[in-house]
């Protein structure tokens, strides 16, 4: 036995309301991914282009390379946070694989790829991508709520500065407990 939001329901015969209500907890968790993917993608362009800035002054072409593909990942992640954000049915399939991408920056990487590829495997149904969908979204008067895209961008970005700041201000301090430990 199965509780009657757990089994697979026809949603051609549905109304407005009902679709959106039987479609709800996978809304929220794919606009939750999107906005992680956003925050993600501004906390990265924030590191990378302070990246670019060190090495560029201290002429390290490898760190370089490193902080400009840093730099072009956190525009992907930007765009498919987007994407997500707003239900675009080509943001689905590429959002799985950066989740995928995402396992592999350890510790924090791992747990948050695989939190977000779960819930796009589990919660991020086809319909909710249609253009009927879509539409009923649009006539929704309270969408802004939902889809507000700046917030994760602006936390994202400052989250980025002041990790990058701290990290500028912290390095003779950290050094200089290295040589000690040695």
């Amino acid at each position: 036995y199965q509780s009657p939001e757990n089994v697979a329901r026809d949603t051609s015969a549905m109304s407005d309301i009902e679709l959106r209500n039987y479609f709800a907890r996978d809304e929220v968790s794919v606009l939750a991914v999107g906005w992680f993917y956003l925050f993600f993608g501004s906390l990265l362009f924030s590191l990378s282009s302070f990246g670019i800035a060190t090495t560029l002054l201290i002429e390290n072409v490898s760190a370089l390379f490193i902080s400009f593909c840093t730099f072009m990942v956190s525009f992907i992640y930007i765009i498919l946070g987007w994407g997500m954000r707003h239900l675009d049915p080509w943001s689905r399939h590429p959002a799985r694989f950066a989740a995928i991408v995402m396992m592999l920056l350890f510790p924090i990487g791992t747990l948050t790829g695989v939190i977000c590829f779960y819930l796009l495997n589990t919660r991020s149904h086809e319909e909710i991508f249609s253009a009927k969908y879509q539409s009923i979204l649009l006539a929704d008067n309270s969408k802004e709520k939902y889809h507000s895209t700046w917030i994760p961008l602006v936390m994202g970005s400052l989250t980025g500065f002041i990790l990058a700041l701290s990290i500028y201000l912290l390095s003779d301090p950290l050094k200089q407990l290295v040589a000690l430990l040695r």
